[in-house]
């Protein structure tokens, strides 16, 4: 009932959650690779951030809004290079609502506090 209340993560949880990336990034990426995906880097790129993006939305994070834009954007760019104009143009419309979502959130946080 009272919607989102978000919270930022420790800078201990911040720096786990870098490193978690990180490696789940060298991990899938050789993965992708050998099974021959055409944008092996930037898929697993954007997998991996939208699977943390989406963990932390689920627990109200602030965090989760500018890896969702991040993601959002290599997407966007991904799908432009690849001659993809609507998946791009869709792409780049998340990352518009991504930055709203941010904006929001960091807006109702200080009407809280």
């Amino acid at each position: 009932k009272k919607g989102a209340i978000p919270k930022k993560l420790s800078h201990r949880n911040r720096l786990l959650s870098f490193v978690l990336f990180l490696l789940s990034w060298a991990l899938l990426y050789p993965l992708l690779k050998k099974i021959g995906a055409a944008a092996s880097l930037t898929d697993a790129f954007g997998f991996v951030g939208s699977c943390i993006a989406q963990l932390l939305m689920v627990i109200q994070r602030y965090e989760a809004w500018p890896i969702w834009f991040v993601v959002d954007g290599v997407y966007t760019y991904q799908f432009w290079h690849g001659k993809n104009y609507l998946t791009s143009i869709l792409y780049f419309i998340f990352v518009l609502l991504a930055v709203a979502g941010w904006r929001r959130w960091l807006r109702e946080a200080k009407r809280i506090n």
